[in-house]
């Protein structure tokens, strides 16, 4: 007696509908096979001739599951000659066998990411979006073996989709998941894995990955007024709390913060400082704690050293996902009007060296970023700062001597375009050009020397690095 074959359509009767597989063979053998189709109704399925209908998908549906089918018949046929009967085993392999050949939505995405011609931070990042859709389909499935193939991904699942990127992200995170997600179904439909992009039906709304969210000073003392009761009932760990309000003070990322280790603190002057070389970025950033937010940094790196003498690591090790649930708890706990991440705290803490320092280099210093014009944008964002000046202005007197009221917008325009004519007839990158007219109109008396400085440099003071530490030394 050969294996028969049907494929059911909703045999559970529930959404969204799941297209199975039936294999009997016998009153012995019966075995129900998940295809990985996902249909939207029941007008897309012709039960009598067993083929999906009215889908962009059809072709590709129904040749995949011929070669389902095909691949079952192979295993009997193999079982036979070796004198045995086909098992519920024999099934389910013949199955994987297909699948893992790039049906699977998940592995395949691992290895576009394994493959992509990135860097290794930018790699871990499209690691950590593949994690994220793993988690969603054990959530959307209701199963922990759970996995996505692509013969299930439509509009519907990517709309829900979209609901939990919500949950877990702010949502220029989210659309740049999306953005790698609708980059790797590319590849796969050039692969032929599909013969339609299912984000093509979506509206991707496109979110300014460049506005910086950060909390205000009133919202970060809202933070640290939290006392050790409030986080037992808001089900936050205070290893994870100190982690961040360590990041709120030096800036540093995530996997910095989880990785510094004794050897990266010593004393100097009196004072403890972090030296370490980010693991995005391979900048090497210097930091003394002791003068940065009053030493609030030392105080807690002091706390940890002495918690966790043996530790190989400054803080507990914690799972990245287990931080960031603990610390959109935080954010509900302190009243924080938005969706708290952990990376809130690297703005935070150059939205405050912003309101207290008009110069990007120090931001650029202490955050290590590797472009000036990122330092740039939180001196532009810092109302406060303005705020401060403007008041700071006597409108009623005669003669002003305010160093804003020096400096008239006219004057700041033509030390922008004198700066701007002398950078590119040195035919300077827009970078180095930016961070010339930055540092210009943050000393405006010095904006002479820096432009004639300009005119007599060689091309050996081109690099980011040199050209910061020459600005440095002339507005210091």
């Amino acid at each position: 007696m050969k294996a028969k074959f049907k494929l059911i359509l909703g045999r559970r009767r529930q959404y969204p509908l799941h297209l199975e597989l039936e294999v009997y063979k016998g009153v012995d053998c019966r075995v129900f096979i998940s295809t990985g189709i996902i249909l939207e109704s029941e007008k897309q399925w012709d039960a009598a001739r067993q083929i999906v209908i009215k889908n962009t998908n059809e072709k590709q549906y129904n040749d995949f599951l011929r070669q389902m089918i095909q691949n079952v018949v192979d295993a009997e046929t193999e079982a036979e000659k070796r004198g045995n009967a086909l098992t519920a085993a024999d099934i389910k392999m013949a199955v994987k066998s297909q699948t893992a050949k790039g049906e699977d939505v998940i592995e395949t995405f691992r290895v576009y990411a394994q493959n992509a011609e990135v860097r290794e931070s930018t790699r871990r990042g499209l690691f950590s979006r593949v994690n994220n859709l793993l988690h969603f389909a054990q959530l959307y499935k209701g199963s922990k073996n759970a996995t996505l193939y692509f013969g299930e991904m439509n509009l519907n699942v990517i709309k829900e989709l979209d609901k939990y990127l919500y949950t877990i992200g702010v949502p220029s995170t989210v659309s740049g998941t999306h953005l790698t997600f609708r980059k790797f179904f590319t590849l796969a439909r050039k692969d032929g894995l599909i013969a339609v992009n299912p984000y093509e039906k979506f509206d991707l709304e496109i979110h300014d990955s460049k506005r910086r969210v950060a909390l205000s000073s009133e919202q970060l003392q809202n933070v640290e007024a939290l006392t050790p009761e409030d986080l037992e009932k808001g089900k936050v760990p205070e290893h994870i709390y100190d982690m961040f309000m360590f990041a709120c003070y030096t800036g540093l990322r995530l996997s910095d913060v989880s990785t510094i280790s004794r050897e990266h603190l010593y004393y100097e002057n009196g004072g403890l400082v972090v030296q370490k070389v980010t693991i995005k970025t391979g900048i090497l950033v210097t930091q003394p704690l002791h003068s940065l937010f009053n030493g609030k940094p030392e105080r807690i790196a002091q706390k940890y050293l002495e918690l966790y003498q043996d530790s190989e690591t400054l803080f507990p090790k914690t799972k990245p996902q287990h931080i960031q649930e603990s610390i959109a708890r935080l954010g509900e706990l302190a009243k924080i009007p938005f969706h708290l991440t952990f990376h809130m705290s690297r703005h935070t803490c150059a939205s405050q060296l912003a309101e207290r320092s008009d110069n990007p280099f120090v931001i650029m210093n202490i955050l290590g970023h590797g472009d000036i014009r990122t330092s740039m944008r939180y001196i532009h964002l810092s109302h406060t700062t303005a705020k401060k000046k403007l008041e700071g202005i006597n409108w009623d007197a005669e003669e002003y001597n305010g160093p804003l009221t020096r400096t008239s917008n006219e004057n700041l325009a033509k030390i922008q375009q004198e700066l701007t004519e002398v950078c590119t007839r040195k035919k300077l990158s827009e970078a180095l050009t930016l961070a010339a007219i930055g540092a210009s109109i943050c000393h405006v008396d010095k904006s002479d020397l820096i432009k004639e400085w300009i005119g007599k440099i060689r091309k050996t003071d081109y690099t980011i690095e040199a050209w910061g530490k020459r600005l440095e030394i002339l507005v210091g």
